[in-house]
């Protein structure tokens, strides 16, 4: 079984999201369909791939917290 591990500081992921929320919301004339109560965002993995085997961040959290 193989597994996938995605490196990327919160930021990154949370501009994923913001850009998927607001192209989905344009392609539906900004109303969410069954009423709008879910503020529901998902990523797939095709949209985080460019994070994947992102080992070095690691290394450079280490070093500019002094750690390394």
């Amino acid at each position: 079984m193989e597994q996938d591990f995605l490196f990327a500081l919160n930021v990154a992921y949370k501009k994923k999201i913001v850009a998927r929320y607001l192209a989905f919301m344009e392609r539906h004339g900004y109303r969410r369909p069954g009423g709008g109560a879910s503020l529901q965002a998902i990523l797939n993995i095709k949209d985080v791939s460019e994070f994947e085997d992102g080992w070095i961040i690691l290394s450079d959290y280490h070093t500019e917290d002094g750690l390394a």
